[in-house]
């Protein structure tokens, strides 16, 4: 486990607000869930418990797969990122109040909420402070394999799809959206981030230098 750095901590954190917001205005919505929410849906009318709360055991079970796997990958930011999107899931559909527009409204709010989680997952990632369940899956069968970090997730939440479906999930517009644009979203968040991240330290490598010199 690495040692506290609230700056990642605070991102992490952020990540997980931005997917739990995400996933709250998808399930607000009566255009079909995100791709593991169809499967949170299906266990949901499965055992009536709270989809948060399913959340947080499923996330807990593929978590425990990237440590078996590759626990270097695991760090603070896992168990926030298991215990956290659960939490602030079943908060927001608690204590914040909200009511579908209808009609393309609905379906520009549902496109939102796909975006959403997608920056969400991609601002984790950026803490770069220990792997979240899904992600972290995602980004080990890319170190092993090469393949697309969007194509690995479109074939992950086209997975949970068809799992969650068949188990009662609700399936919509808002399915496709998200098995089509999460993975696009994640890697191109992500390299954005990244990106201004190398920038700025090599603005502040070369006004250290162009200090040093004056002196």
């Amino acid at each position: 486990m690495r040692k506290l750095n609230l700056k990642k901590t605070i991102i992490a954190l952020m990540g997980t607000v931005i997917l739990a917001l995400g996933i709250f205005l998808i399930l607000s919505e009566t255009n079909g869930a995100d791709p593991m929410s169809v499967f949170l849906q299906g266990v949901h009318l499965k055992t009536g418990l709270q989809i948060g709360t399913i959340n947080q055991l499923l996330n807990g079970s593929i978590l425990f797969l990237v440590f078996l796997l590759d626990r270097s990958s695991i760090g603070i930011a896992s168990i926030i990122y298991v215990t956290c999107i659960g939490f602030f899931m079943n908060l927001f559909f608690a204590y914040l109040p909200y009511e579908s527009a209808g009609g393309f409204l609905s379906i520009g709010a549902t496109v939102c909420g796909v975006i959403l989680i997608g920056i969400g997952a991609a601002v984790f990632l950026f803490a770069d402070y220990g792997a979240g369940a899904v992600e972290g899956l995602m980004v080990y069968i890319n170190r092993r394999t090469g393949l697309p970090l969007k194509g690995i997730r479109m074939v992950i939440d086209a997975s949970f799809v068809g799992v969650g479906y068949l188990l009662g999930g609700v399936v919509g517009i808002g399915t496709i959206a998200g098995v089509l644009c999460v993975g696009p979203t994640i890697e191109g968040i992500l390299n954005l981030l990244q990106k201004r991240s190398a920038k700025r330290v090599e603005n502040q490598a070369g006004q250290e230098e162009w200090m040093g010199s004056e002196a």
